[in-house]
């Protein structure tokens, strides 16, 4: 019975299989203080001339089936007629403008990213700030494009999948001890600390920009290093 069922292959033909094995008819119990009529179902299983009661936990474990495709495939027969299934079959879905998907990879693109501080000659992904996620983002770009027509999220979702190479998250070996420091309760000798590294860090990144817009010209040439740990001599055992 089993081989019988699977080898149909289609679910309208095992919706029809299940119904051959199943009457459904009035309860003959009821609960009391219900005024509904209940129905239930008797399955039975035949072998050659005869056909023997079964239950509907003999049923579903005879075929690996499962309660609720026994109930939708009776359903269906109550309604007279068993559609075909619906899996792997979807609406066509609406398509987006060219111009709302240009919206949004300008919308990912107004964020500001960086490149993972040692392994950009491994990568070419990119990190966002820590306290941004696409949920967000997409947030931000509803209220900044609230005149205008947008995407919806799974498609804001699935142009920053597809199309960018970005993370939420700093590489360990990219985060900066004084700033690991502040998460961890600071104290106030810590937050002062943190305060002037920050100022410095800016300062440090102004006249990067600053360095890399004068480079522009013919007669200036600028560099700029990574300051990498480095060890120069081993270390031993003492």
């Amino acid at each position: 019975m089993f081989k019988g069922y699977w080898s149909h292959g289609d679910k309208r033909e095992q919706r029809r299989f299940i119904l051959k094995h199943v009457e459904r008819c009035l309860a003959i119990r009821k609960r009391v203080g219900s005024n509904r009529r209940i129905i239930t179902m008797n399955i039975f299983f035949y072998s050659k001339d005869s056909r023997v009661q079964v239950c509907r936990h003999f049923l579903m474990n005879t075929l690996s089936v499962s309660k609720d495709f026994i109930y939708g495939a009776l359903k269906q027969h109550s309604n007279g007629v068993l559609t075909p299934p619906k899996q792997g079959r979807h609406d066509k879905h609406k398509k987006v403008k060219e111009t709302v998907v240009q919206d949004v990879r300008d919308h990912i693109n107004s964020f500001a990213a960086i490149d993972s501080h040692y392994c950009r000659a491994k990568t070419n992904k990119k990190y966002l700030d820590a306290s941004l996620s696409v949920a967000k983002m997409y947030r931000l770009y509803e209220e900044a494009y609230k005149e205008h027509e947008r995407a919806p999220l799974d498609k804001y979702r699935r142009i920053f999948d597809e199309e960018f190479n970005l993370a939420f998250h700093k590489p360990k070996k990219d985060q900066c001890e004084i700033c690991t420091s502040q998460r961890n309760n600071p104290t106030g000798e810590e937050k002062e600390s943190f305060e002037e590294h920050l100022s410095n860090k800016l300062k440090a990144r102004e006249m990067n920009e600053q360095e890399k817009l004068a480079a522009k010209t013919p007669f200036k040439t600028s560099c700029a290093f990574d300051m990498e740990q480095i060890l120069l001599c081993p270390l031993g055992q003492s």
